[in-house]
């Protein structure tokens, strides 16, 4: 099958912005892409410090495109997200989803996996697999819900209609609106990166432990406050403190 579409990649300072390229089908997404998107995420340049998702021409993506899927495949309900999300979760520094234009499918557990979204209020939002008869993946559910909730997985996946952006951020899908939603997103991934980045490690490690849904075990939270013990005695704390005292702007090393 020809290859479609396209992943830009572009790096300004210590801020990555992955691009999803696929015009004349709304972006979206192919196996390609997908991958694209994992190599984009591993192995960053140790400059980078937070990573923005988003889509060209004022789309974020309208979903994988379905036909690049075989009958067997649909008979199997492989989700071919989960590689992509997974590595989005897991990105060794956070991903904001700058999301605007259409949303829908596949692409909605995209952007969730992401640490912070940021949702134009009149972009479409939508899980249809319902509509169609359909069961959207189990691995695909079972990360709505440990990212979102189960109220708004419900709403997302049960009635299977379309949101407005606005909606998606009143019912807990996505962080928060804005109408310049890739400058916002780029500021919020600036602004994380000019933060220390072993505070933001532990900090997002933490949060992403209390969030998985079960009981936070005993060897979770040791890892917690080695984490914690690590930015205490660090260089990255002294020069933070030394710069609020001399009223300036932070230079952190990551040590």
């Amino acid at each position: 099958m020809r290859a479609v579409g396209r992943v830009d990649i572009a790096d300004a300072g210590a801020v990555r912005t992955i691009t999803l390229s696929h015009p004349e089908k709304k972006n979206a997404l192919t196996r390609g892409m997908l991958a694209a998107v994992q190599e984009g995420v591993a192995d960053l340049p140790a400059a980078i410090r937070a990573v923005v998702l988003t889509g060209q021409g004022g789309v974020f993506s309208s979903g994988f495109f379905l036909d690049q899927l075989d009958d067997e495949e649909r008979a199997r309900g492989i989700n071919p997200i989960d590689a992509a999300a997974a590595a989005l979760e897991s990105c060794a520094v956070p991903v904001v989803a700058a999301i605007e234009g259409v949303c829908m499918g596949g692409a909605v557990e995209l952007a969730v996996s992401c640490a912070l979204t940021v949702v134009h209020p009149a972009t479409t939002v939508g899980i249809p697999a319902c509509r169609f008869g359909l069961v959207y993946p189990e691995e695909g559910i079972e990360r709505l819900v440990r990212r979102i909730g189960p109220a708004a997985a419900r709403r997302l996946l049960l009635p299977a209609t379309t949101m407005s952006g606005h909606e998606a951020v009143a019912c807990g899908v996505f962080g928060r609106r804005s109408e310049q939603v890739l400058d916002d997103g780029q500021a919020c991934a600036q602004a994380i990166a000019d933060n220390g980045p072993l505070a933001v490690d532990a900090t997002r490690r933490a949060i992403d432990a209390f969030a998985q849904g079960g009981a936070v075990t005993d060897t979770d939270r040791e890892a917690m406050r080695a984490r914690r013990q690590r930015v205490l005695a660090s260089l990255d704390l002294q020069e933070g403190l030394a710069a609020a005292r001399e009223k300036r702007a932070p230079v952190f090393v990551g040590q």
